[in-house]
């Protein structure tokens, strides 16, 4: 019989074959379906010409079609009644009716399976006319309310066409369409026309043209009507040639037309969303992929591709090509967090790796995913997702990183503490310092709070009184605080904690930062205990010593009316000696007052009063010296204290007692610019060069010196303290000039 049944091929043939011809010619339609070993399905696979005219199939082919998909809804029956027949084995006969051009027919099918290794592979089919016990009209009337039934769910209007005659008819459901007037459509052509979008009239006119010319007996268009309201509706109309001229053009024609606007709409809206989306994609270059998991292709955009720099046909659409790009340290952690993802234990499948560039090179990707589609038992069968280019991020997240441990080490290398703590007392950074005094590592502070890891367990709480307070008012605090340390040492800390805000959470902190001063503290005891005895010393040489060279000084004097003459030199030589004493001890008390003070309150002092004060009391305490004065002292106050007067004072005295001549001369001379010097100058032996340098130095202004004494190491002292200079330079032709120049107070 698969023989003599004809192929589906819709051609109009003559058959050699006898049992072909008779089996084509047969009043009964005939059909074999194929079976399906794996699901049952089944598909034609020949029909003769009686079967073919029935199912109105004459030029369309059915071969290897199921038949849903051969006949529509007609084909349901064919298809449900089949998967019986596979089932049971059996044959199964059913009715089923044909509404043809001129009568509603009703036929009777029975559908015999062909068996074969214990399976069904065909089904033969029969298909025979059965008399109609109903009138025609009957089984015509049923047909008309399906129609308009039909017509009425789907909003179709349908129109006669009169070509010759340019005649139309429309249905009542065309005005309907557009809210018109029925008689607002007056059967003319023109009037349809004018109601069709300009944009839209010629290519609808050309179309309209080719398809009355005669090259095709079918056609579908989609073009816009104006409304009644005036707004534009989208119309689609089905048009069917029902006659032809013996010319072949069409003399009438038929067509539904079908109301679109809101299948427009959606399909603008749609548009206008994916060109959205193109445009995000495009400007956020996403890569975007779908995978179907049942064949296990995977599509890509060319997005995906040119981000790793390929050529888009060069990337092979399989899951297996796109693991051989992920790095192999990442692999392993991405398949896990995907396997996680396809048995549904999470919403998303997010990862971030690295996948090959064609350059060879790595590139940071963040790969989102989710299973859009899942079978029955739950098991995924497609998968959508994108990429996204985070390499810059992941450089910045690493370039940061090494940012922060190059800051770690940093703080690490820092003798003092440095932490930071949390409102509830947990230490979220501590560098080495701290930790070793807590006698733990610095992974083991952070986290904890100061309880679990302060030795002295009952400190905590005075330390955390002190965060509170710097919480509270939002203002530094520096305290000094003891701490007992893993070894039990008690160290005195100068701290001082700020507030705080922790980068990226935005919680409230201290910062602490805290010195270690126990060494310091006792080094400053230790300084006091000497300032005390060097204040008890300056008071016995301020009184004690310097009343007793008095007293020497007032017996020698007796002493010269009573010693001979042969004795006077050496009653003169004792009274120098005593002057001497008492310039060394007043040198001494300056020098002391200085060391005791802690700093230097400038304020601006008259220079004349000081400079002539100290020239009349060099002329009284020598009168073997001749001391002037070069013009006038200006009227000028220079930035200093009370103790300006030593300065001037220890080097009158230094260029009169070390001056060798028979008649020491001092010159003094001020000269005011943008500072202020004033020049001692004397005859006296000068100071060579490689001693200027080093006279105002401290080890050469011992008592026992040979040079300049105390003096002038005082005077260095002072001076620097007003933050001017002193210098030395020759003098002409013989001597020496010491050069002080001292800020101008304004």
């Amino acid at each position: 019989m698969d023989d003599s049944i004809a192929e589906t091929d819709g051609s109009e043939r003559e058959s050699t074959d006898p049992y072909e011809t008779m089996v084509n010619a047969a009043d009964d339609g005939l059909f074999i379906l194929d079976v399906a070993a794996d699901s049952g399905e089944v598909r034609f696979s020949r029909t003769n010409d009686t079967y073919r005219q029935l199912v109105g199939h004459e030029d369309t082919e059915l071969h290897g079609k199921t038949p849903r998909e051969a006949l529509g809804p007609l084909g349901t029956t064919v298809s449900e009644r089949g998967l019986e027949a596979v089932e049971e084995g059996d044959p199964v006969e059913y009715e089923q009716r044909f509404a043809t051009s001129d009568q509603s027919v009703r036929w009777e099918t029975t559908l015999k399976p062909v068996l074969e290794g214990g399976g069904v592979v065909q089904l033969v089919g029969t298909a025979r006319e059965q008399d109609e016990p109903d009138p025609l009209g009957a089984g015509l009337d049923v047909s008309t309310e399906q129609l308009e039934l039909v017509l009425e769910a789907s909003k179709l209007g349908i129109y006669d066409w009169n070509v010759v005659e340019d005649e139309i008819t429309f249905g009542d459901r065309v005005p309907e369409l557009f809210e018109a007037d029925p008689a607002e459509f007056d059967g003319s052509l023109s009037e349809w026309h004018d109601r069709v979008h300009p944009a839209d009239y010629a290519r609808m006119e050309a179309d309209l043209e080719g398809f009355l010319a005669g090259d095709r007996d079918f056609a579908k268009d989609e073009y816009r009507v104006r409304s009644s309201d005036g707004e534009w509706t989208w119309v689609q109309s089905f048009n069917k040639v029902v006659e032809r001229g013996a010319d072949g053009r069409a003399t009438r024609v038929v067509g539904v037309l079908q109301d679109i606007t809101e299948r427009k709409q959606r399909q603008q809206e749609l548009q206008r969303l994916k060109e959205r989306l193109e445009l995000a994609v495009g400007g956020a270059n996403l890569g975007v992929w779908d995978w179907d998991l049942q064949t296990d292709v995977v599509q890509f955009n060319d997005n995906w591709a040119t981000m790793l720099g390929y050529d888009p046909d060069d990337i092979s659409p399989t899951l297996e090509e796109w693991e051989q790009r992920v790095h192999p340290e990442d692999i392993d952690r991405v398949n896990a967090v995907l396997e996680r993802h396809l048995d549904d234990e999470t919403e998303y499948y997010d990862t971030e790796h690295r996948m090959r560039t064609a350059s060879g090179e790595w590139k940071w990707i963040q790969d989102i995913g989710r299973v859009v589609e899942r079978d029955a038992d739950g098991e995924p069968l497609r998968a959508v997702g994108i990429h996204l280019d985070i390499d810059e991020r992941k450089q910045s997240e690493e370039a940061l990183e090494n940012a922060r441990e190059g800051l770690r080490q940093i703080i690490d290398l820092v003798p003092d503490f440095i932490f930071v703590k949390n409102s509830r007392g947990e230490y979220l950074i501590a560098n080495e310092a701290t930790a070793e005094a807590f006698g733990v590592e610095p992974g083991e502070v952070g986290g904890h709070e100061e309880d679990e890891v302060l030795p002295d367990s009952d400190q905590g709480e005075e330390f955390r009184g002190d965060d509170r307070e710097v919480l509270e008012t939002g203002e530094p605090k520096e305290i000094q605080e003891e701490l007992v340390t893993a070894d039990g040492d008690t160290r005195l800390l100068q701290t001082t904690k700020m507030p705080y805000e922790v980068p990226g959470s935005g919680e409230e902190a201290i910062l602490g930062y805290a010195r270690d001063v126990t060494e310091l503290k006792r080094y400053e005891q230790t300084l006091e205990r000497q300032r005390d005895n060097l204040e008890v010393l300056n008071k016995v040489v301020r009184h004690d010593v310097r009343n007793d060279l008095q007293l020497v000084q007032v017996y020698s004097e007796l002493l010269e009316d009573h010693v001979e003459e042969g004795g006077q030199e050496y009653v003169q030589q004792v009274r120098e000696a005593a002057q001497d004493a008492v310039k060394i001890t007043e040198t001494a008390r300056d020098v002391t007052e200085v060391l005791l003070q802690s700093g230097t309150n400038r304020s601006p002092v008259q220079l004349r009063y000081v400079i002539e004060e100290q020239i009349d009391e060099i002329r009284s305490s020598y009168e073997g010296a001749l001391v002037t004065l070069d013009g006038t002292v200006p009227e000028v106050e220079v930035l200093a204290d009370e103790m300006l007067e030593s300065v001037f004072r220890n080097l009158l005295n230094n260029a009169v007692i070390h001056n060798d001549k028979e008649l020491p001369e001092v010159e003094v001379s001020v000269d005011v610019g943008e500072a202020v010097q004033v020049r001692v100058a004397d005859n006296g032996p000068g100071i060579p060069d490689d001693r200027k340098g080093e006279i105002f130095d401290e080890g050469e202004t011992g008592v026992d010196s040979n040079s300049t004494g105390l003096g002038l190491f005082l005077v260095h002292t002072l001076v620097e303290r007003y933050e001017g200079t002193v210098w030395i330079e020759d003098n002409e032709p013989e001597g020496s000039v010491f050069v002080v120049e001292l800020p101008v107070a304004e």
